[in-house]
């Protein structure tokens, strides 16, 4: 009899054992189960993040891209005006009525075509605005 109980409650432990088992892997089974699905839910928010990043960063840098080919425009245009204000000056501009005056037009303005040519993303630096000042401060 003592071995019957003795076995009796060997089995019962035993059972309460696998049960107990079964119950934690059932847990530990939801458990994993829901950090998967948290797992592919914050996936979804990044790779949401990312494309909204990436359509960001396309729209940047078309714009800069526009705003680099409007600065280059600008700087052609500024040397085609250091051109032409020489042209000005060898048809006798400055000789006229308050020299001085004009002269000193002349050199704001070179100075002013000189700053908008220097520092245009894409281009070297431009060696005639320079000559252009130059030839301001000899007279």
């Amino acid at each position: 009899m003592k071995l019957q109980n003795t076995l009796c409650v060997l089995f019962a432990g035993a059972a309460l054992l696998s049960i107990q088992g079964r119950a934690q892997d059932s847990v530990q089974q939801d458990t994993l189960e829901q950090r998967v699905e948290q797992l592919e839910k914050e996936l979804v928010e990044v790779t949401a993040s990312l494309e909204a990043l990436t359509e960001a960063a396309e729209a940047e840098a078309a714009e800069l891209d526009g705003i680099s080919r409007y600065l280059q425009q600008q700087a052609a245009a500024a040397k085609t005006m250091v051109g032409t204000l020489a042209t000005s000056e060898s048809q006798g501009f400055t000789a006229g009525i308050n020299y001085e005056s004009r002269h000193t037009l002349l050199g704001g303005w070179r100075n002013q075509l000189a700053a908008a040519q220097k520092g245009v993303p894409g281009t070297a630096a431009e060696p005639e605005a320079e000559a252009g000042r130059a030839r301001i401060g000899q007279r």
